[in-house]
């Protein structure tokens, strides 16, 4: 008698999280890995913005479209434990583009922005 297996032998792949609705749902190393790829994303993008050449376009469009909104999802939904150390590299990327728009915009850089933006006699 010969006996027919109709199904493969099970397979069991290990699963270390899921991306769920956009937010990460597993352990702390796919969350945290998760968080830093969305970081990775966004410096590439904001590379392409300083291509703008342009202060109020690059300003307008990091404040509309790259800053918090970019991770306002994440820090709804992961626990703070898990994502602040991520929090802190975007807080410190955000501080750089901001830096870099400032300094674009300053007509006679001092090398102290945004401080050098404080007197009007500067832009006359």
């Amino acid at each position: 008698m010969r006996v027919t297996i109709l199904f493969p032998p099970v397979v069991r792949v290990e699963n270390s999280g899921v991306k769920l609705l956009g937010a990460p749902i597993g352990t702390r190393q796919y969350t945290t890995k998760f968080v830093t790829k969305k970081l990775e994303a966004l410096r590439k993008v904001c590379e392409k913005l300083e291509a703008v050449d342009d202060a109020q376009i690059e300003f307008g469009l990091f404040r509309g479209c790259l800053a918090y909104n970019k991770i306002n999802h994440l820090l709804r939904t992961c626990p703070p434990d898990v994502i602040g150390p991520a929090v802190k590299l975007f807080d410190d990327h955000f501080q750089e583009i901001l830096e870099k728009i400032l300094y674009h915009a300053c007509p006679k850089p001092c090398g102290n922005t945004p401080r050098c933006l404080r007197d009007t006699q500067d832009w006359a």
